[in-house]
């Protein structure tokens, strides 16, 4: 009878310490992120709301969030241009002492690239 006490709290942490499939961004994530700071228009700018991310000259719309920990997502994102564009890509970000850290997987590849940006403002 322990052992099975043991086994049912064991798989109760276990389940709770996983990575959880949310529609939820983490408020860490939300606001303006940037290379620099001083330079508003930027082609590094990203703007991470809600629904939403921002990029310079395309939009990406959410499509899924996973929550890592409160520091850290992984996102599936459905990407638009104004080229008339689209496509899908799977990113993470980590926040790492006021920095965010965009991991982004090359379609088509195992290759990774990594992008290291400031936070510049709160959400709009």
């Amino acid at each position: 009878m322990k052992r099975i006490a043991a086994l049912a709290i064991l798989s109760t942490f276990l389940m709770s310490t996983q990575a959880q499939a949310t529609n939820v961004l983490p408020e860490a994530f939300k606001g303006i992120w940037n290379s620099n700071c001083e330079v508003t228009d930027d082609i590094d700018s990203i703007h991470i709301d809600n629904d939403a991310f921002g990029y310079w000259e395309k939009i990406a719309t959410v499509k899924s969030i996973r929550v890592i920990s409160n520091n850290e997502i992984s996102v599936e994102l459905h990407f638009a241009d104004n080229e008339g564009s689209e496509w899908d890509e799977k990113r993470s970000y980590k926040i790492t002492e006021q920095k965010l850290v965009e991991t982004i997987q090359i379609p088509d590849s195992i290759k990774q690239r990594a992008e290291i940006r400031l936070r510049c403002g709160k959400s709009r």
